[in-house]
């Protein structure tokens, strides 16, 4: 009898993982990818994804147009609102997709924070997707950071990111939609850190001006606000493993030459490598992170804000 209920639950238990991963549609999925890849440790799901699902492949990604507020996932679906509070610490994210909701982290939620929601300056308990930041089907880096925070309050997440955005597009549209936000959540609150994931938009053109174009964002974010800047964290990470150009090697040497130069200006800043470190078997897509690569690289973030 023994024996028979064990060959059932394997047989069942295969059956399930078949129906499950058996087609692309279902291998590709966020839970296809999750088991075979994260549990199973089968990374080739990765290569034959890449070439069933090409469009869900974004080592070159194209600029995308200015995005309002409202283009930005406001979806409050499961969301639950509750009052923005005062006197606690704030944690901004900004930059490209790997800051956005592109990521597969699988947590849905993180009950003790809260995500501050540019749309409508409310506050809702943190759950992915994030509000405030681009996409609207993946994960962000947010909830798990929030997860790893050792703050006895309630931490509030503003994450304003955008997909292949520029720095030069951070300068000309963002950055002012962020000072925005800033201003109304600071108004009660206090920044504790700040974290720039950015640099797969940059040619080598951009590249030669990639420090003039930070210095000139950071007035623009933190215009009226300056003592938030200079009394919190700021986190760079190195992001140029998702570009694909022809001298990328080159792009990728000037811009580490121009975060030097920016990390040496400010005694605030805190230049990170494990973004660029993390090879493929941490990203879903050849460039968003799975499971594992998020759990990564937020244990790192929130290491670096928990001895700050």
């Amino acid at each position: 009898m023994k024996i028979t209920n064990v060959i059932i639950l394997f047989t069942t238990f295969f059956a399930c993982l078949y129906v499950l991963t058996g087609t692309a549609s279902t291998r590709c999925s966020k839970v296809g990818v999750y088991i075979l890849d994260d549990i199973f440790g089968l990374n080739g799901v990765e290569n034959s994804c890449k070439s069933e699902y090409p469009n869900r492949i974004y080592d070159d990604v194209p600029p995308q147009p200015k995005l309002k507020f409202t283009k930005f996932n406001k979806n409050l679906s499961y969301k639950v609102k509750r009052e923005c509070p005062k006197n606690k610490s704030v944690i901004l994210i900004i930059g490209q997709s790997n800051a956005a909701n592109s990521g597969l982290a699988l947590i849905k939620e993180d009950k003790k924070n809260l995500n501050f929601n540019p749309a409508d300056n409310f506050c809702y308990q943190l759950s992915e997707p994030v509000l405030g930041a681009d996409g609207t089907h993946g994960d962000s880096i947010t909830s798990s950071i929030g997860k790893k925070i050792k703050i006895k309050d309630e931490v509030i997440f503003l994450n304003i990111s955008v997909a292949g955005s520029s720095i030069s597009e951070w300068v000309k549209w963002y950055g002012s939609d962020v000072n925005k936000s800033l201003k109304f959540i600071l108004n009660e609150n206090y920044l504790k850190a700040s974290v720039w994931m950015q640099g797969e938009a940059e040619d080598f053109k951009s590249s030669k001006n990639y420090f003039k174009n930070f210095m000139t964002l950071k007035d623009i974010i933190f215009k009226d606000l300056q003592n938030q800047f200079n009394n919190s964290l700021f986190i760079i990470t190195r992001s140029t493993i998702c570009a694909n150009r022809e001298n990328q090697e080159i792009i990728n040497l000037e811009m580490e030459k121009q975060r030097q130069k920016i990390r040496k200006n400010f005694k605030n800043i805190e230049l990170l490598k494990i973004t660029d470190t993390l090879d493929k078997s941490y990203r879903h897509d050849g460039c968003h992170f799975n499971r594992k690569g998020i759990d990564k690289i937020s244990s790192i973030i929130a290491n670096k804000i928990n001895h700050n």
